[in-house]
């Protein structure tokens, strides 16, 4: 419960509980451009140094233990975390959000969202069940649509391969191919390959070169 204290006055804070923290003392060592530095002790025995006006309204309410449990609590009350079914989740989430993420490029950076359901696992894992074999990951059954309920299934990297964009037609040597086929033939990863050809239009002998990491793609066209 928040102290119904007028911020603009210094007032004493010692001996005072804000959520799981309880005031010691004033700091000696620093003040905040808007007030002082209190001392203050944890419930969970951290002691740490805390600006009076995130203790006054609210802001800060324990040493940082309080959001680690609430972080934790939400990633394992569904006693999935760390399941590959969890782990195939959260890959979607970060290529879809994440532009650090690898693959990125080929998922949100061309507008592939997840839906606002799924962003907790929860009702993925409700929607999908859990992922069948480490044969399958998410497969979208339109790939050029998004994240969601209709839209996806588990599926075989084989089914995959034969889904409507991935069926792209490349000559190369004499012979056509699919992407998908190019991939397996010479041990390319499918996404990294992908992103090579259609997105950064390489040529298909420097976009087979297995040694050119995907990180490197923007690099060179």
């Amino acid at each position: 419960m928040i102290e119904n204290i007028n911020l603009r006055k210094r007032q004493d804070l010692t001996g005072k509980q804000f959520g799981r923290l309880t005031v010691i003392e004033a700091s000696q060592n620093k003040t905040a451009a808007r007030g002082m530095i209190w001392l203050c002790k944890c419930d969970c025995g951290t002691i740490k140094e805390i600006a009076a006006r995130s203790l006054i309204t609210g802001m800060t309410v324990s040493c940082g233990c309080y959001n680690k449990e609430v972080i934790l609590a939400k990633n394992t009350k569904h006693g999935y975390h760390g399941t590959p079914t969890y782990k195939s989740w959260d890959k979607m989430i970060q290529r879809c959000s994440n532009p650090k993420s690898e693959g990125y490029e080929l998922y949100g950076g061309r507008g592939i969202t997840v839906c606002d359901e799924w962003k907790d696992f929860a009702n993925f894992i409700s929607d999908m069940g859990e992922r069948p074999s480490n044969l399958h990951s998410i497969d979208r059954i339109d790939t050029n649509g998004n994240y969601k309920k209709e839209n996806c299934r588990w599926a075989t990297s084989f089914i995959q391969a034969n889904n409507t964009r991935r069926n792209t037609k490349i000559e190369y040597n004499g012979h056509v191919y699919t992407i998908a086929e190019l991939a397996r033939i010479y041990n390319v990863k499918y996404d990294t390959l992908y992103c090579r050809i259609m997105v950064f239009k390489w040529n298909i002998d420097n976009a087979l070169n297995i040694s050119v990491s995907h990180s490197n793609c923007k690099k060179r066209y």
